[in-house]
């Protein structure tokens, strides 16, 4: 009996994987769509608007609380009006990260982002009489995110983020302009899974 006493507490801390660790690498992301048609649309109005998008993040952490990463993104999206003009949008945005992770217990993590994302955005308009020409807008979001992971397997987690707290700039031709935005209400809160590996 002490045998097997000595033998699980010796072998205890190579079972217990910490969820976080140095040389970890995490993935998460999401993809959209959505569409909307409206019934008897008014002249003038929106026929049909469809938008489709996919994100991502990648990590790596390089100590047991820290993990550095990129997060790219990209999106599309087409606004057709009752005349069968047709408005077109394509975003694509990249940006590193900074991220700090806080054990609450083994399974459960509060984390701090700290993020730069520069965001690129190409409109141009399409009717019976030809294309418009095309105008490129950008911006840049520097921002600081709260968030919480919950270990449901040693390399599964499910995330939520709890809004931001972010400065923006936005150029466009012919103006620019800058925001400070902070939201951390209910309507800014996101639930997702990331995978450790």
């Amino acid at each position: 009996m002490k045998k097997l006493i000595v033998i699980v507490v010796v072998c205890l801390p190579l079972v217990t994987l910490a969820q976080v660790q140095k040389g970890r690498s995490f993935l998460s992301g999401g993809i959209g769509f959505n569409t909307n048609s409206p019934d008897n649309p008014q002249p003038g109005s929106t026929k049909q608007f469809t938008r489709f998008n996919i994100n991502a993040m990648y990590g790596f952490m390089i100590g047991d609380t820290w993990a550095i990463g990129v997060a790219p993104s990209y999106s599309t999206q087409t606004q057709t009006f009752s005349d069968d003009t047709k408005n077109h949008s394509n975003t694509f945005g990249v940006g590193p990260f900074v991220r700090k992770y806080f054990a609450l217990s083994e399974k459960f993590y509060f984390h701090l982002d700290a993020s730069f994302n520069f965001t690129q955005q190409k409109d141009f308009t399409e009717s019976a009489v030809g294309n418009g020409p095309a105008t490129k807008s950008s911006s840049n979001v520097i921002a600081l995110t709260p968030g919480a992971s919950y270990f449901i397997t040693d390399r599964v987690a499910l995330q939520a983020m709890l809004g931001k707290l972010s400065y923006s700039t936005f150029k466009t031709p012919g103006d620019n302009s800058s925001a400070f935005d902070v939201n951390f209400s209910i309507t800014s809160f996101s639930l997702g899974a990331t995978v450790y590996f």
